[in-house]
């Protein structure tokens, strides 16, 4: 063994950072690892992002990850049901390119109730009201 590594004195001063890292998340339970880095180098820390986070998992303060919630489905209605003529209408819009990529929008409406299709609207664009 080499007299240098015999009489190495580690400059490690962990302990100390250990004791401010639990300081602050006890002070901050919401805080992660990189708030802590940000106010222990307000504190006069000279210490890296890496570090920290070591002595963070270190001392089992790491939170868990919170998965995201699934949706609850939307309640969807069920289509009214036509009773007579003109009560309940559909409608769908098509679209299509011609040779010259020229977009063509087609409006098809249709009676639910007697099933008469009316005459189909063709244009570039079919603006709402």
């Amino acid at each position: 063994m080499s007299r240098f590594t015999y009489y190495y004195c580690s400059k490690d001063k962990s302990e100390d950072l250990k004791e401010a890292i639990m300081e602050i998340a006890y002070k901050h339970p919401s805080f992660g690892y990189r708030r802590i880095r940000a106010v222990l180098r307000h504190q006069g820390f000279k210490v890296n992002h890496k570090k920290v986070y070591r002595l963070y998992r270190e001392l089992n303060l790491q939170k868990s990850v919170k998965r995201k919630g699934y949706r609850k489905r939307a309640f969807y209605r069920q289509p009214p049901v036509a009773e007579y003529p003109n009560h309940v209408w559909s409608l769908d819009i098509i679209e299509d390119r011609t040779e010259k990529e020229i977009r063509i929008r087609i409006l098809n409406v249709i009676d639910v109730y007697s099933r008469y299709v009316f005459i189909p609207l063709v244009d570039r664009s079919i603006q709402t009201p």
